[in-house]
């Protein structure tokens, strides 16, 4: 069995080989590099080999497809982006809206793409559920959340709050409060949909190299141990998975959660 399996549940539910693809062993001109085979790197390839089929694409992966975040997270695909209430607070009323619609939009871009290309993730866009319970205190503090996110011209569409008997007919907890649904969040599986990407790109004719870890990059190249590449453009697709997780047991932390899902 890979040892790659190990690193979650994820991993190990997938019926794949999970056989390394070659390593970078030649030097390489391209036009674009990505440093990266996790969710960054290959969304960045798909689209680019979408809007420009005759771009030279290498991605250059220090383990296995998926190895980093996107093999080993809670499996939420969620339209939002960190942070994005301070970043579209100053935009005008209409283009904050329209940017939110944008955000929005993610899960149903991702399920236009794995239908067109054939790839099987267990997509399944049910909303997400932040929940009340126990402590009144909570209650008042989803409230306050609530009120905050209509107040950036959200509405009910967005976020709407369930009462305690809405909120039971969803999910059975002790003494729930009430609680906020929004529908813009979907599960998927995240190592079939990072490893169907990666099969995807392979197919439009990028190369992915495994088993080769950068060890340097600046403005139009890179290097591995064996051989360097010459690049017109570099993505450095590495900021989700920056360090080596402690093992938990057989399999090793997720790096996302969220509180409930439907």
């Amino acid at each position: 069995m890979s040892a790659w399996r190990t690193i979650s549940l994820w991993m190990d539910q997938l019926d794949e080989p999970l056989l390394a693809r070659p390593a970078l062993e030649r030097d390489l001109d391209v036009d674009v590099a990505i440093i990266g085979a996790g969710y960054t790197g290959l969304w960045t390839a798909y689209y680019l080999k979408r809007l420009a089929p005759d771009l030279k694409i290498a991605i250059i992966e220090a383990q296995t497809a998926g190895f980093g975040a996107s093999g080993r997270n809670g499996g939420w695909l969620m339209g939002n982006l960190l942070g994005e209430d301070r970043l579209l607070a100053g935009l005008p009323a209409e283009q904050r809206r329209a940017s939110f619609d944008l955000l929005h939009s993610i899960p149903d871009e991702v399920e236009i793409v794995l239908e067109r290309e054939g790839i099987n993730c267990d997509y399944r866009k049910g909303g997400v559920l932040y929940c009340a319970a126990r402590y009144p205190e909570q209650e008042s503090s989803l409230r306050s959340y609530l009120d905050k996110l209509h107040g950036q011209g959200l509405n009910e569409n967005d976020y709407r709050w369930l009462s305690p008997e809405q909120l039971a007919q969803q999910i059975r907890i002790a003494k729930p409060y009430g609680g906020i649904y929004a529908p813009h969040v979907a599960t998927i599986h995240p190592a079939k949909l990072v490893r169907g990407l990666a099969r995807t790109v392979e197919g439009m004719g990028v190369k992915i190299y495994e088993n080769s870890p950068v060890t340097q990059w600046q403005s139009g190249s890179l290097r591995t141990a064996k051989a360097s590449v010459r690049s017109r453009w570099v993505v450095p697709a590495v900021e989700g998975y920056s360090v080596t997780l402690p093992p938990l047991g057989r399999y090793q932390l997720p790096v996302q959660s969220l509180l409930v899902a439907t």
